[in-house]
């Protein structure tokens, strides 16, 4: 009786064996192979790139992803650098704002260049779709002259609109 048992574990590990030998089917469903923050309907129709000295966390179920630390982003023609910079791309929104240091010293305030033209703000929030944007406590310069603006609004049609100027 025991070599009969024997002989029939050893038929039934054999099949197990080659079984799990043989080919199986992918239990896992395929997923394109496209960038899963931006549906065809947000595509900003450019590549964003972007990097941090220090860290990116990428939040995916709110399409949103902050850069921590000497963080750039460029898209285009802009480029934005600052200690932190939040991107949602489900509102396609741009937000970058430095920090305090230990001793309450700003750091890493934002800087906003386009094309030519450069901001140096406390605060950036800017649409990469609409091209409209908002910036706080800008420092530009426009020819020989430098211009301070509490807020700016710049519109899609590079129309600059200035609060509280001071040259």
């Amino acid at each position: 009786k025991k070599v009969v048992f024997f002989f029939c574990l050893l038929i039934s590990l054999s099949d197990t064996v080659l079984k799990a030998q043989g080919p199986q089917q992918d239990s896992l469903k395929k997923v394109s192979s496209g960038d899963t923050l931006m549906s065809s309907d947000d595509d900003l129709g450019e590549k964003i790139s972007y990097e941090a000295q220090d860290s990116i966390v990428a939040m995916a179920s709110g399409k949103k992803a902050i850069l921590y630390g000497k963080a750039k982003l460029t898209y285009g023609g802009i480029t934005v650098e600052s200690e932190v910079i939040e991107m949602d791309y489900a509102k396609n929104l741009l937000t970058a704002y430095g920090k305090k240091d230990s001793l309450g010293k700003n750091i890493g305030t934002p800087v906003f260049k386009d094309g030519e033209q450069e901001m140096n703000a406390v605060k950036i929030m800017y649409n990469l779709k609409t091209k409209r944007g908002k910036i706080f406590g800008a420092l530009t310069k426009q020819g020989e002259m430098l211009v301070f603006g509490n807020e700016i609004k710049k519109d899609s049609t590079d129309v600059i609109y200035m609060k509280g100027m001071k040259c």
